[in-house]
């Protein structure tokens, strides 16, 4: 006879919140709180609560952190994009940053100059094709050829504060969004010792309901765990022989 899976034997808290930070949290911080309660009559369960919430606390805390760098990448990239489509963005009365440099350099040196074509060789491509990177650089080395032709000291200054300040912009988004990927990461193995908890929980009070078992129903939002994708599988019926 084959051999087949015994759903007691699958921790339905990892399943439930695999790859579902948000599940787990709620899953865990809503355990926590009936544990909370049902610890002030019941020393079995104060037990579960002393074990299970100081590791609840360094959850929370590295979710805030998690929490915190996703709003953080979310705001710096917004403040990027919008710093980076500015450059190129013509507006009625006073077109774009990019339009007026070439304007005022070609004052200064005639597009059919050689100078000129060597502050543009790629005329106007770098400044809109390539990713984040490829594109501050454009601006940067414009700066530099700039300097480099003789072109008006409040005109260099002008391009080289704009790469600076994109320059920081993209450092910011990066420096968030390493922060998410790291408070991520952390959350991953936290994620399972808590689940791993609350399974050796469910067995205690399993063994402490085990002449009324809906109590144990009690302690956690069975809804979380029923709905997700996860859910452990039920018993398959016995073969007929």
């Amino acid at each position: 006879m084959p051999a087949v899976d015994w759903k007691y034997i699958v921790n339905q808290f990892d399943n439930s919140t695999k790859e579902n930070f948000k599940r787990m949290d709620s899953l865990a911080n809503d355990h926590d709180s009936k544990l909370e309660a049902a610890q002030v009559t019941d020393p079995a369960v104060a037990a579960l609560y002393k074990r299970f919430h100081p590791r609840l606390s360094v959850w929370n805390a590295t979710m805030n952190l998690w929490k915190n760098a996703q709003a953080g990448a979310t705001t710096a990239t917004f403040a990027f994009q919008n710093k980076l489509a500015l450059l190129t963005e013509m507006r009625p009365e006073t077109g774009s940053p990019l339009s007026n440099w070439d304007n005022q350099l070609a004052v200064a040196f005639p597009r059919t100059s050689t100078r000129y074509k060597t502050l543009f060789p790629r005329k106007h491509d770098p400044f809109h094709d390539g990713n984040s990177e490829e594109r501050v650089k454009a601006v940067e080395q414009l700066a530099i050829r700039a300097k480099d032709t003789g072109a008006p000291a409040p005109l260099v200054k002008e391009i080289r504060d704009f790469g600076v300040e994109l320059r920081a912009l993209l450092k910011a988004q990066s420096v968030a969004e390493h922060d998410g990927d790291t408070a991520r990461l952390a959350l991953e193995p936290l994620r399972l010792e808590l689940a791993i908890l609350m399974y050796g929980a469910l067995g205690i009070l399993m063994d402490l309901h085990r002449d009324n078992p809906s109590q144990i129903s009690k302690f956690w939002d069975l809804r979380l765990i029923r709905e997700s994708s996860g859910a452990p599988p039920t018993v398959p019926p016995d073969p007929q022989v």
